[in-house]
């Protein structure tokens, strides 16, 4: 009918669209291969053709059907249409063309089309074929492991290969169905094989590595400068064999093009390994998860290198801070700067700034990156614990083989006081990671504090063993010794330590030694040690606070009673001399100033420590964190106003976070509350507190000077309590061992001793 050809237009418009919106929409829905949309619109293409021929056909035949022919003079017919070749072919098929038939053969070719598809998904889910996946065709299997070589750059920029392994560690990255060896990773292990953690890794070391750790493949590259742009290569082999499992190969135009192209072969990459078509179309682009900045990238790639390989913390400050000056939204390397700042163990404010920077633009981020920015947010200027074991946990949920996910939460849980799963997740960690030397020294720590000693030193031995003797654990020895009761032997070990060829180890050594001098009441020594360890840290260039060495010289003046005086004195001219808010706000130590001002009976100056800090401090965020100590500082202001019962409401409160209990000392509390209860007339509490500080194993009894300033305290005045309570044995055992410990104490503290010793000859007479 007249007509026909306008509406078949109209339709098939209609259908192209409608064919190519659902081509797309299944390509991100369902996860259809990218070519799916371009065959769309050929099959749809070809359509339009066949239709333009039905509707000619038809106009001819209807014009041949409906026309008057003429006869010539000499009786020949002439026709009163147009002729033609076309023409006759038209008329010659319109006996079998018919807008049913072609609408049919349309929708068949669509069918076909679909049909193809479905052959291609099965195939890739059955493993055939060159469709079929690694993972089907079991070459791979779930959250196997690769090795990323350091890529062979062909004539060019050396650079180059570094810059291009680090993109295509961060594209792969992205997969759910494999796991990258970190940079660290491979370095920890090349250490091990006894090779230097720089070597370059080819392929043929790659493979060893691989087969080493525990990986299935590696996946290999080169770049070939070609004119102005490049070839890019992308191979992936077996560790065991070398047999080539997938190659894939693009040509970048030019530096611009470098990024998109990697971005292109990665992702075919991991499709043929077997991740979801969906997951690899809807990732973001490489640009976006790294920086479209090639040589921002570059410096990025080398303070990667600097911190993760070479172990040189100090060293990737300043490619790192050259790569976020280039790009300013460079989310991967703002985080990896606040990590550097903080294995640098510089000032926290710069730390909470890189982590403010990469939490800000973490949509920039790959998913494992950004719940780690969201970790390292929370932990740094977020001040929230609790936020930060969310993102943590969600990240081992959902990634699994993530790299040091599980040492991260395990130090989380831990700070809250969950030690039986903070075990469980570093030897997760181990097993996962068995280069990394963070996890065994810190399974370590966790074992000692739940009294496990006997498991904390074969786990150190484990740790030799395959580490050999390092800066990280040659002094691990000292509180295992300590928790072992061998004070002396701990004793030997830092001493030993004093001539370590690690810097850190001298600071830590002289401290620790300080605390064994405190603990058994040679104050003098103990304030001389602190001292040589204050020297180490200004020799190695370690950041040093202007006030922490005084106010612990102040604390060790008035705990002892024996200078609460020059306590103050000493405080009042540091406050005059170094102004509070012109430190960092996490420097500026007001509550433990105060706490010292209150022991040194000078509750006024506490107060106005307290009411400078209320002036000073606005923000909600840092008020919240510095809440649980504000309490203790408010507590002990209780206990020198004689009000016991507030005191002990303080400490209690001090002692507690929104999601948990505070990090830091857990064994302090008791100390406090015994202390508390005691001044309370509350007798029975007061034992049971100060019991439970000696019975409670914890690292940081040693590790902090905890022991140097407590242990002798409570056991005399455990010692006095039994004695008052009528228990003469348990009075004096805690009197005798008061006495052993502090046989060779200072002068000004023997006093003391003799009062004890006095009261255990009364004892002895009692017991006669």
């Amino acid at each position: 009918g007249r007509g026909m050809l306008g509406k078949s237009l109209a339709l098939y418009a209609a259908a192209f669209i409608i064919v190519a919106v659902l081509a797309r929409a299944a390509i991100v829905a369902i996860g259809l291969p990218d070519w799916v949309f371009p065959g769309a619109l050929i099959v749809m293409a070809l359509g339009l053709p066949v239709i333009l021929f039905t509707g000619y056909v038809h106009h001819v035949a209807r014009q041949t059907a409906t026309a008057t022919p003429t006869v010539t003079p000499r009786g020949s017919v002439v026709p009163s249409v147009a002729s033609g070749p076309m023409a006759t072919l038209a008329v010659k098929a319109s006996p079998h063309v018919s807008w049913r038939r072609t609408w049919l053969g349309g929708a068949l070719a669509v069918g076909a089309f679909v049909a193809v598809i479905g052959g291609f998904m099965l195939l890739r889910a059955l493993g055939i074929g060159p469709a079929g996946s690694l993972l089907a065709a079991g070459k791979l299997e779930a959250r196997d492991r690769l090795v990323v070589t350091d890529f062979r750059v062909r004539g060019s920029d050396s650079a180059l290969g570094a810059v291009v392994s680090e993109a295509v560690r961060a594209q792969l990255g992205q997969s759910d169905v494999v796991s990258i060896l970190s940079p660290a990773t491979i370095a920890g292990t090349l250490r091990r094989m006894d090779r230097p953690a720089a070597t370059r890794v080819d392929l043929t070391l790659a493979r060893e590595i691989a087969q080493r750790d525990g990986a299935k493949a590696v996946v290999d590259g080169e770049v070939t400068p070609l004119g102005t742009g490049y070839v890019l290569t992308l191979r992936l082999v077996t560790a065991d064999s070398g047999a080539e499992l997938a190659s894939y190969h693009e040509t970048a135009d030019g530096p611009r093009d470098l990024l998109p192209t990697l971005d292109k072969l990665a992702r075919r990459l991991r499709g043929r390994m077997g991740e979801s078509l969906r997951s690899v179309q809807s990732g973001p682009p490489l640009e976006q998860v790294t920086t479209p900045s090639l040589e921002a990238l570059k410096e990025y790639a080398e303070g990667v290198r600097i911190n993760d390989v070479e172990g040189d913390f100090a060293g990737a400050i300043r490619p790192l801070e050259e790569a976020v000056r280039i790009d300013t939204a460079f989310a991967a390397a703002w985080r990896k700067l606040g990590i550097v700042y903080f294995n640098a163990l510089m000032p926290r404010d710069r730390q909470d700034s890189a982590f403010a920077r990469a939490y800000r633009f973490r949509e920039r981020l790959t998913d494992v990156d950004r719940l780690r920015a969201i970790a390292d947010f929370a932990n740094g200027p977020g001040r929230d614990r609790g936020r930060a074991i969310s993102a943590e946990e969600d990240l081992v949920r959902r990634f699994p083989d993530a790299a040091g996910a599980y040492n991260n939460l395990a130090l989380d849980l831990a700070s809250r006081r969950e030690l039986a799963r903070a075990e469980s997740l570093f030897r997760r960690d181990i097993v996962l990671d068995s280069s990394s030397t963070l996890a065994p020294v810190n399974l370590i720590r966790t074992l000692a504090d739940q009294g496990k000693t006997d498991e904390a030193v074969a786990a150190l031995a484990v740790e030799r063993r395959r580490f050999g003797l390092t800066a990280g654990n040659e002094i691990l020895d000292g509180p295992l010794f300590y928790a072992l009761g061998q004070p002396d032997s701990a004793a030997a070990v830092y001493r030993r330590a004093r001539t370590s060829r690690a810097p850190r180890n001298r600071a830590i050594a002289a401290r620790s030694l300080a605390a064994l001098a405190l603990r058994k009441g040679r104050l003098s020594e103990g304030v001389s040690l602190l001292g040589e360890a204050h020297n180490e840290d200004l020799a190695r260039g370690a950041p040093i606070s202007p006030i922490e060495d005084s106010v612990t010289v102040s604390l060790i003046d008035a705990w002892f009673e024996t200078q609460p005086a020059r306590a103050v004195q000493r405080l009042d001219a540091l406050l005059a001399r170094v102004p509070l808010g012109t430190l960092p706000v996490d420097d500026r130590d007001y509550f433990r100033i105060a706490s010292v001002y209150a022991i040194a009976g000078r509750a006024d100056r506490a107060r106005a420590v307290l009411a400078e800090f209320d002036a000073e401090v606005k923000d909600t965020t840092l008020r919240r964190w510095f809440e649980p100590a504000r309490h203790v500082a408010l507590a002990e202001i209780a206990l020198a106003e004689r009000r016991p019962r507030d005191a002990i409401d303080e400490f209690r409160h001090g002692d507690r976070r929104p999601d948990g209990p505070v990090e830091g000392c857990p064994i302090c509390v008791y100390v406090a509350l015994g202390r508390a209860f005691d001044q309370a007339r509350m007798p029975d509490s007061a034992i049971a507190s100060l019991e439970r500080y000696v019975a409670t194993p914890s690292w940081n009894r040693f590790t902090l000077p905890v022991d140097g300033l407590y242990l002798a305290g409570v056991y005399k005045r455990l010692g006095e309590l039994y004695d008052e309570q009528g228990d003469r044995a348990k009075a004096a055992s805690y009197l005798a061992k008061f006495v052993e410990l502090w046989k060779d104490a200072d002068p000004e503290l023997q006093p003391k001793v003799r009062d004890a010793r006095a009261r255990l000859v009364r004892l002895g007479d009692l017991e006669r």
